[in-house]
């Protein structure tokens, strides 16, 4: 039996950022009733970026959770900042994040222990309104 995950590996990221991605699947598997995804930021500068992600983001997000479940958001840091979204799934008994990432142009699953591996450190896991 297929996976979930499997219909969205390699959507490329010119179709859609990691929120807007993150958003679509929330939609699409877990029928949430969000009409639009968030905002991308289109700054520059970094520190910007992450005040603007952030922001977006509160409305889409309920709470921390301390143990992440099937479909809830997993925000990620790069060099310490807030810059990334994903969505968990459990895949066997391995934890992972399938995303939407620039630097691989499309979506990707990855392991989270594996994440470090790219420069991407796990924020914390969150429950969706």
């Amino acid at each position: 039996m297929k996976h979930w995950t499997n219909q969205y590996i390699g959507v490329p990221y010119s179709n859609m950022n990691c929120g807007e991605f993150a958003i679509c699947i929330q939609r699409e598997v877990f029928k949430k009733k969000y009409f639009r995804a968030p905002e991308h930021p289109k700054v520059e500068n970094p520190f910007h970026y992450n005040i603007i992600l952030e922001k977006n983001l509160i409305n889409y997000l309920e709470k921390k959770i301390e143990k992440p479940v099937e479909g809830c958001c997993v925000l990620m840091k790069t060099m310490k900042r807030l810059t990334h979204v994903g969505v968990y799934t459990k895949i066997g008994r391995k934890d992972y994040v399938i995303h939407c990432l620039d630097s691989f142009k499309s979506s990707i699953l990855h392991k989270i222990k594996d994440l470090t591996t790219y420069g991407i450190d796990v924020e914390g896991y969150y429950s969706w309104k």
